[in-house]
């Protein structure tokens, strides 16, 4: 599993930002026929009171495209992103999203 950039920090919220996703075969060659999934998990700043593990309303949106990923920064805090493919390593993407409101 290839992904790129390997980590992602937003600046604003709002700020889009996409991530290449490419599955790689046993010889490090591209399978453009494989498909992958992800799961994502996110520690938001800000907000003591909610339960463990939090899941707190418009953190980010995170949309699958034809090459990888978009996301979104919707809420300040830190996660990952653990994208899969069957028979592959796992690839995972940490998340840094601050506060300043989008310009």
């Amino acid at each position: 599993m290839d992904i790129s950039p390997g980590s992602l920090t937003f600046e604003a919220l709002g700020d889009t930002k996409g991530v290449t996703v490419r599955v790689l075969d046993g010889n490090g060659d591209e399978d453009e026929d494989a498909t992958f999934s992800f799961t994502a998990v996110f520690s938001p700043c800000c907000f003591p009171d909610l339960p463990d593990p939090p899941t707190p309303p418009n953190t980010w949106d995170i949309t699958k495209t034809d090459d990888g990923l978009e996301i979104t920064a919707l809420g300040p805090g830190t996660g990952q992103i653990t994208i899969s493919s069957e028979g592959v390593e796992s690839a995972i993407l940490p998340v840094t999203i601050y506060m300043k409101p989008a310009h």
